[in-house]
């Protein structure tokens, strides 16, 4: 699940993603889709260490 924090605290659901592994494949999947939907800039990306995930947050 990928949430944002708004100015005002608030939380929103951006998207819910389910996949039978998670990969780098899969988050490189997972950001473009973010950013196809109008997410222009991540102050902040919070995992506990999942695999790809940084990698695709770098390169999206």
């Amino acid at each position: 699940m990928a949430i944002r924090v708004d100015l005002d605290g608030i939380k929103h659901i951006l998207g819910l993603w389910i996949a039978k592994e998670e990969g780098a494949s899969f988050w490189a999947q997972v950001c473009s889709n973010l950013v196809n939907r109008g997410v222009k800039d991540v102050f902040i990306v919070c995992c506990d260490g999942l695999k790809g995930l940084p990698e695709a947050v770098e390169a999206t």
